[in-house]
């Protein structure tokens, strides 16, 4: 990395397994950040491997806090983080709008140090930020991996009458720590833009159902079935996001969504192959859609009943064989709406953008859906002719869809180009943490 040509950087995320140089954080220091994403675990001398090369705790001082609007520290799992965070958040000023604090456990090889050191730690923080110190007041607060830890003091740290978007995962095995978290937010009458959980519970339930404008609910991370309904009755009109629960049965939730959410435009489902022609043709009911996000199950893969596990490949031919290929879509009065209205689908860890089959850049992509003949798989892989044989098979499926009035075509492209996009964040984090399973 050159470092002159840093001066301009206004984002930096170090999430590294190793700890950047003195020379790198004094740079880093004098650029314009705006965003400052750290594995705050590294930038302490606490680890008790030899190997591990010590250094003093980092100095925050040289950073200019009157640009940070966004801090998100990871690793947070001991004494001296705690004193990290209370550092770094009183330096920050009143323009630090985004704040998420990660209490994830030590690392692996640090296993002689006891999970409940990690509790342990958490709870002062917020006894620290309290004592002397007004609310900050946010817009984005994420609290996560908190575990069974008193968060009485929250509330006098953080003021929640200005807090838009709220994430709250303490991976707890217990409702009660949530539900008092939930009950006092509900006391005090805060409504939020977004939230995302990863645990139910009565409090959880009441609170999202006391208020209206709720426009995002992430809830994908809940492994018990809970019906979607009374949680967005009184916001059916604002819904424009919803990831709903994997592990369960969603078609009555997708269908009450569906029928309700008038203004739904990106919708996260698990999919089993099972239901999926019901699935889809619920789907082409609607015209709002723009976004649709497809997980496996990651708890039971292969649960009775749900059909076997299907490759990204397979799951995109038959989405465009059932919304665009189909023999009835030739008649006029078929024609999918829902399908052409779409901007982007997924399905686990594949991403399609949406684009125009007349758009030279589709003619020779190597997109995913392909004709079934000359599929990659049944080209020899010593064959130097691959690359144009794919080609032409393009070409084929393009002029078909074309002479059927088919207007756009999944191709595959990388996350990254949507870097970012919140939902896809937490899309991608979602997949990332909870492992699911996939064909080949």
């Amino acid at each position: 990395m050159s470092l002159p040509r840093m001066s301009r950087l206004g984002d930096i995320e170090w999430l590294s397994g190793f700890r950047p140089s003195k020379r790198l954080l004094d740079s880093l220091a004098r650029c314009p950040l705006e965003t400052l994403t750290l594995n705050a675990g590294l930038m302490l001398g606490y680890h008790s491997q030899a190997d591990v090369h010590l250094h003093e705790s980092f100095e925050f001082s040289k950073f200019d806090w009157n640009r940070i609007q966004a801090l998100h520290l990871f690793n947070l799992n001991d004494s001296e983080s705690v004193r990290l965070i209370s550092r770094v958040i009183r330096h920050a000023g009143d323009q630090l709008k985004d704040l998420k604090l990660h209490f994830s456990l030590p690392f692996p090889r640090d296993s002689e140090v006891p999970n409940t050191f990690q509790y342990a730690a958490i709870a002062p923080v917020f006894d620290e930020l309290s004592q002397g110190l007004q609310p900050k007041q946010l817009e984005t607060l994420g609290i996560y991996e908190c575990g069974e830890v008193n968060l009485a003091s929250l509330f006098d740290v953080f003021d929640f009458s200005t807090i838009k978007h709220f994430i709250f995962m303490p991976q707890c095995s217990h409702y009660e720590v949530p539900s008092l978290v939930w009950s006092e937010l509900q006391k005090r009458e805060v409504s939020f833009e977004t939230v995302m959980v990863d645990e139910e519970g009565e409090g959880m339930l009441a609170c999202l159902s006391s208020f209206k404008g709720l426009r995002q609910l992430f809830v994908q991370y809940i492994t018990t079935n809970f019906e979607i309904a009374p949680l967005c009755a009184r916001n059916w009109g604002s819904l424009k996001t919803v990831f709903l629960p994997h592990g369960q049965d969603s078609m009555p939730d997708v269908e009450i969504l569906l029928n309700n959410c008038e203004c739904l435009q990106e919708l996260g489902v698990t999919l089993y192959t099972s239901s999926m022609h019901q699935l889809f043709k619920l789907l082409d009911q609607t015209r709002t859609l723009k976004s649709l996000y497809f997980y496996t199950s990651c708890i039971r893969p292969n649960l009775p009943g749900t059909g076997p596990e299907i490759s990204p490949k397979t799951f995109i031919k038959r989405f465009v064989d059932y919304f665009a290929r189909g023999q009835r879509r030739r008649r006029p009065q078929n024609f999918s709406f829902f399908y052409h209205n779409l901007k982007r689908v997924s399905f686990h860890d594949a991403l399609w953008a949406m684009m125009p089959t007349c758009d030279n850049s589709v003619d020779g992509s190597l997109f995913d859906y392909i004709s079934r003949n000359n599929h990659p798989k049944k080209i020899p892989i010593h064959d130097t002719e691959i690359i144009s044989t794919v080609k032409a098979a393009n070409q084929l499926v393009l002029s078909e869809l074309r002479g059927k009035g088919v207007a756009l075509v999944p191709v595959r492209v990388p996350w990254s180009r949507h870097r970012g996009d919140k939902t896809l964040e937490r899309l991608i984090d979602y997949l990332i943490t909870s492992h699911p399973g996939r064909a080949a």
